[in-house]
């Protein structure tokens, strides 16, 4: 499925196929699935057999406008859009994630709600979701692949409820679900901000050894405003 994705990108708003691939998957797998959230956004929810806290995990769906940079075999096939940012990867993950918990629902203790934004790039799929499928969770973990691998957990009791966060040159950075305000005093909800909660450490390089993978917990808030 990822290299599905890689190799038909679409950028931002226009992630139509990517959606409906998202989508086919998790209801094939037995999950209550909405399409259409904030524009091509997809929210599936996984209800285990006994009561229980909600948790989410959060994905992005659309594009990089740039050109492929590598030369394999899933390459791009669309001209100035790729997933330089690996968008393709989380959402590949996140829908792993879900066909996984659902063969194991009787042994789930509460929800899991599977969130799969659009327009992640310009900043608006967020709010778009937000404003029209708002839900909250106890807990909500999202991360971004880069060469120093970091997880990301959000904890608090309407992630979901966050805009993204942006670099200053305009490209995504570690753009994991925020914690909301009882995670840290000094994040709002409405806030952007990161909290990193735990970091995997996967080496260098193509093709790293299982034995060079570190991990452990941090607790690092990075907010972009003064206070």
């Amino acid at each position: 499925m990822r290299r599905d994705i890689h190799w038909h990108p679409e950028l931002a708003d226009e992630e139509r196929r990517t959606s409906a691939l998202v989508a086919e998957r998790l209801r094939a797998a037995g999950l209550a699935v909405v399409t259409g959230v904030g524009g091509h956004g997809v929210v599936a929810v996984l209800d285990g057999a006994g009561e229980g806290p909600t948790v989410a995990y959060r994905a992005d769906m659309d594009a990089v406008d740039d050109d492929e940079l590598f030369d394999c075999t899933f390459a791009s096939q669309v001209p100035r859009a790729s997933h330089l940012c690996g968008h393709d990867l989380r959402t590949a993950i996140g829908v792993g994630i879900a066909l996984v918990l659902a063969r194991l629902r009787k042994q789930l203790n509460g929800r899991v709600v599977f969130v799969f934004q659009s327009a992640e790039e310009t900043c608006e799929g967020a709010r778009a979701m937000i404003e029209e499928n708002s839900r909250s969770a106890a807990v909500a973990a999202s991360w971004h692949p880069a060469p120093d691998s970091a997880a990301h957990a959000a904890e608090g009791t309407a992630p979901s409820r966050l805009p993204q966060r942006r670099s200053p040159r305009g490209t995504s950075k570690a753009d994991s679900p925020v914690p909301a305000a009882n995670a840290s005093p000094a994040v709002t909800p409405r806030q952007a901000a990161d909290w990193m909660g735990a970091f995997f450490h996967g080496g260098r390089g193509a093709d790293p050894a299982p034995d060079d993978t570190t991990g452990g917990a941090g607790d690092n808030v990075r907010n972009n405003t003064q206070e």
